[in-house]
């Protein structure tokens, strides 16, 4: 990377505002302030708990049921009972290891999304940054114009002074100038806007003390472009392989739970009996007591004949469908994203290789025309073509190093190793 030349460098009232970011510095501080970097990682303890719900052995509550009644007969025997009851439905199946393992899947491709979500925070600070780039560009480009515009309208006065230039040049200098003081008015604004851009990505409450570097890009190779190569390692095809099997085990799972669940019951019982003294009448003394304890065990199991699971199964098989259907949609999406990518930062190079040596003529050019505008040696058209010319130039090759910092913000996001 080299430095630009003074003439595209950012101004000193900028530069001094505070310490330059540079882009790998912008980007590490938007991972870890940007309001998008805190949901991710919210998507994923959400997914570390769903594992742990899923892969769970008893997947139902146990059930108690306890009874009590008592007999007040006609005659004199008297009865009471208590009977307690507690039941528990068993998934025999061993669909819990097919759901833990679909919701682990979930949570792989859960960590694969969030890998491409942060690529694309990395893309947009590297947008903002490229922005508020040419932005400081622009404002300095202007300030020099400007500067020159200024000396222009000193010398058109000197020169009517001394009777050697006439009104229409003071005047065209003056409209000028004018024009150069507007374009550092749009161009300061445009900053700001930058700034707040930039500041919101970077998670920062305060924009206007955010600066970046303007570094000249070094000679740059064109990517050597191996396509499979990328979409096989890309984040995105990745997560919905992983989709695609998490889908797979949850449908093994509902299948499962086709499969009768049997209730497992146990249940205790306490029984009283009491017979009072003249319940006989040929023995009126006669009378009795004595308790019943009773333990049951009992087994029961619905017959899948009707349900089935029919629902869950159905919506299983549906939902894996459509997860084979995505995975063809983000292969041909990804595969679409690197080539076009490649390309547009194959020709961002070309076009920007073609004017790396602008910026040392146009910085030569200015101190010319600087040199000759305060000697008094150029007309009016000599010095508005020049002016333009310049200007033109420069803008030239900011637009060529704005695209070239797109094009490398939207293939970073794409290609396989970063």
């Amino acid at each position: 990377m080299n430095v630009l030349p003074a003439v595209l460098l950012v101004s000193s009232s900028i530069a001094a505002a505070a310490e330059p970011l540079s882009l790998p510095e912008a980007q590490a501080e938007a991972r870890t302030h940007a309001p998008e970097a805190l949901e991710l990682s919210a998507r994923l303890r959400a997914a570390d708990r769903a594992v742990d719900v899923a892969a769970r052995l008893f997947r139902s509550d146990p059930d108690l049921e306890v009874r009590g009644e008592s007999e007040f007969p006609s005659g004199a025997f008297d009865t009471g009972r208590i009977e307690a009851t507690l039941g528990l439905t068993l998934d025999l199946s061993s669909s819990s290891s097919s759901s833990g393992a679909s919701a682990q899947a979930t949570r792989d491709a859960t960590r694969q999304n969030n890998d491409d979500e942060l690529r694309a925070l990395d893309e947009a600070v590297a947008l903002a940054f490229a922005e508020l780039q040419r932005s400081q560009r622009r404002v300095t480009r202007a300030e020099q114009l400007q500067s020159l515009q200024a000396a222009v309208v000193i010398a058109a006065h000197k020169q009517l002074d001394v009777g050697g230039g006439n009104q229409l040049d003071v005047d065209a200098a003056e409209l000028d100038s004018a024009g150069a003081r507007a374009e550092v008015a749009r161009a300061r604004g445009s900053i700001r806007a930058a700034q707040a851009q930039l500041a919101r990505w970077i998670g920062r409450s305060d924009p206007q003390d955010v600066v970046v570097e303007d570094l000249v890009p070094s000679a740059l190779a064109p990517p050597v472009v191996d396509v499979d190569a990328h979409i096989d390692a890309h984040p995105r095809v990745r997560a919905a392989l992983l989709e695609v099997e998490a889908a797979r085990l949850l449908l093994e799972a509902e299948e499962r739970r086709a499969w009768p669940q049997p209730t497992l019951a146990l249940g205790y019982g306490v029984a009283r009996h009491d017979i009072p003294p003249g319940s006989f009448s040929t023995s009126p003394a006669l009378s009795a007591a004595w308790i019943d304890q009773d333990l049951a065990l009992s087994l029961s199991a619905p017959l899948p004949i009707f349900d089935a699971n029919i629902e869950a199964r159905s919506a299983a098989a549906n939902e894996f469908e459509r997860a084979q259907v995505r995975l063809a949609m983000v292969r041909a999406d990804v595969r679409h994203d690197i080539g076009a990518d490649a390309a547009a930062l194959v020709s961002a190079l070309a076009a920007f290789a073609e004017l790396r040596g602008t910026p040392a003529l146009i910085v030569r050019e200015y101190e010319l025309l600087d040199r000759a505008i305060r000697a008094g040696s150029s007309d009016l058209a000599t010095r508005t073509t020049l002016l333009r010319r310049l200007d033109e130039a420069g803008q030239r090759v900011d637009d060529a190093m704005f695209d070239l910092a797109i094009a490398r913000a939207h293939w970073d996001r794409n290609r396989s190793q970063r």
